[in-house]
């Protein structure tokens, strides 16, 4: 008994136009899946699997495909096997012909990516709590950090132990 794609596909290999729709409809979440389990980018795997619909679309009796489904599920992974081998001989390239230009995109990232940390911390934090923790990050105990802010050690830990709690939900949010 022949499943729903191959009877999609027989109607396709027939000339009927609107069954292109419908192998999309079919074919395209397992493609997805099957892209996604080797390339482990959502957006990456979508557009291996467009790719491949592409491909699936284009195909004409001539080219003999029996099991269009098993067919379109190797081409995916091909696809997708053949994207990371490029991805990393283009990162190679790069690394070799200009070291300095990717340490220095490397440390622009990471001073953006502080920045945006720092920024996320501040708007979460009110400002005597961005005081404390800021005394604190410089080494500060709670003794030193109780002075300069006119309150006594428990207050300073209990609000250090706060100010954790809500940097660890904003940071977890964040990533």
């Amino acid at each position: 008994m022949a499943t729903p794609i191959e009877h999609i596909w027989q109607r396709k290999m027939e000339g009927d136009s609107s069954a292109d729709n419908e192998l999309f409809r079919v074919l395209y979440p397992p493609l997805v899946i099957s892209a996604y389990s080797i390339l482990k980018q959502k957006e990456d795997a979508q557009d291996t699997a467009s790719e491949t619909m592409i491909k699936v679309v284009a195909l004409t009796p001539a080219d003999g495909v029996k099991n269009v489904r098993t067919w379109a599920i190797t081409t995916c992974k091909n696809a997708a096997l053949t994207k990371i081998r490029l991805d990393k001989r283009r990162r190679e390239i790069v690394a070799k012909e200009m070291p300095e230009k990717t340490e220095r995109a490397a440390i622009a990232d990471e001073k953006v990516r502080l920045s945006q940390l720092e920024e996320t911390i501040n708007a979460s934090l009110n400002a005597l709590d961005q005081k404390i923790w800021n005394l604190h990050m410089q080494g500060f105990d709670n003794v030193e950090i109780a002075k300069a802010c006119a309150m006594i050690p428990k207050t300073v830990a209990n609000r250090k132990s706060l100010i954790r709690k809500t940097l660890m939900k904003k940071l977890h949010d964040w990533r």
